[in-house]
């Protein structure tokens, strides 16, 4: 990981950035807080795109809780040191085989939100099997298909999300989500952190999972949804 953000930063100097002398370049406190507020309006106030918002916003803080909690999670279910950091190198391959299976599979429009709902669905379900599971290999393997699942499902949300903000916009909308999830993650993982001092962890979890399943499923059903799905980028 090291190595690879070492690489990031290097290529940065060889990038050609165009420069709009049209866009405000001095970033202070106050013009940040003033984007924030302009995408805040935004998303909230477009039709489709607002509920776009609010279930995004509402997974995420149901169903992102248990991310940090992954190493006492991971020892509960029986995992050493070394089952964990293959455990944490699965969840990757996952990713990246989800990355792959999106850019090599042309999905055709009219299939995106059945495969956006059976995504998450089954990145749920599998979830719930992993924290109801025990040892290094069910644990593993749930998780795997979970999180190879989830990837696929968020790429499509963002894809969405991408279509539905106004090209104009989208840095301020973009901006405004993406502190708002990064907020979110953070109180959610308070809150989980917080209930399992009570309760067990990983009932916890599984309450959460199918809160945020929940919280998701009214884009499942949603026509502008839909329509937006159907659009071809």
């Amino acid at each position: 990981n090291g190595l690879c953000n070492l690489l990031a930063a290097l290529l940065i100097f060889f990038m050609k950035i165009p420069v709009k002398h049209d866009v405000l370049t001095n970033i202070t406190l106050v013009s940040v807080f003033k984007d924030l507020k302009e995408g805040a309006i935004l998303s909230f106030s477009m039709k489709g795109l607002n509920l776009l918002f609010i279930c995004a916003i509402l997974t995420n803080f149901f169903g992102a809780g248990f991310q940090a909690l992954l190493i006492p999670i991971s020892f509960i279910k029986g995992l050493s040191e070394t089952q964990y950091g293959l455990f944490t190198m699965s969840n990757t391959a996952a990713v990246i085989l989800a990355s792959l299976f999106l850019s090599v599979i042309k999905i055709e429009a009219k299939h995106k939100l059945k495969l956006f709902t059976i995504s998450f669905i089954f990145q749920s379900l599998f979830s719930v099997f992993a924290f109801m599971s025990f040892g290094f290999l069910p644990f593993t393997s749930f998780f795997f298909i979970s999180e190879l699942f989830g990837m696929i499902g968020n790429t499509l949300l963002s894809t969405s999300l991408m279509l539905a903000a106004p090209e104009s916009k989208r840095a301020t909308i973009f901006g405004f989500l993406s502190s708002f999830s990064i907020a979110g993650t953070a109180l959610s993982t308070l809150v989980y952190g917080s209930l399992s001092t009570y309760f067990d962890l990983m009932l916890i979890c599984i309450v959460g999972t199918i809160l945020g399943l929940i919280t998701l499923s009214p884009l499942f059903f949603s026509p502008y949804y839909k329509k937006i799905m159907l659009v071809n980028e």
